[in-house]
């Protein structure tokens, strides 16, 4: 399995899946990511997530929004578990003038990659 909780600081989360090597993955979806995977040696997926950063949050302090996935494996069918996880941490600074007519900010995007 291969899961991906979505941080509540991100919103109008959707991600897109794609294969390689033969693998298989299920091409989009919305919310968090959940899915079973089925990945020989030399196959792979990579998932890309698109998301808004929170707007009503307090723009006047700075944010950092984190972001895990992890893949459970059969016991024995993975010889690596070490590289089954993986995480992504960022600043988010809102522009120095707050009067109302700045542009909204762009979307997170993050790729998290179950290799096996």
């Amino acid at each position: 399995d291969f899961d991906a909780a979505i941080p509540p600081e991100l919103i109008a989360a959707s991600w897109t899946c794609s294969a390689s090597g033969g693998a298989s993955c299920s091409a989009s979806g919305s919310g968090a990511i959940d899915q079973t995977l089925s990945l020989a040696a030399g196959q792979s997926v990579r998932f890309l997530l698109t998301a808004t950063i929170d707007p009503s949050l307090d723009q006047g302090v700075e944010q950092v929004v984190t972001f895990s996935a992890t893949a459970t494996v059969a016991p024995g069918a993975d010889i690596n578990l070490d590289n089954n996880s993986d995480s992504d941490t960022g600043s988010v600074m809102w522009g120095i003038f707050r009067d109302g007519f700045e542009d909204p900010p762009p979307p997170i995007k993050a790729r998290q990659e179950a290799r096996r």
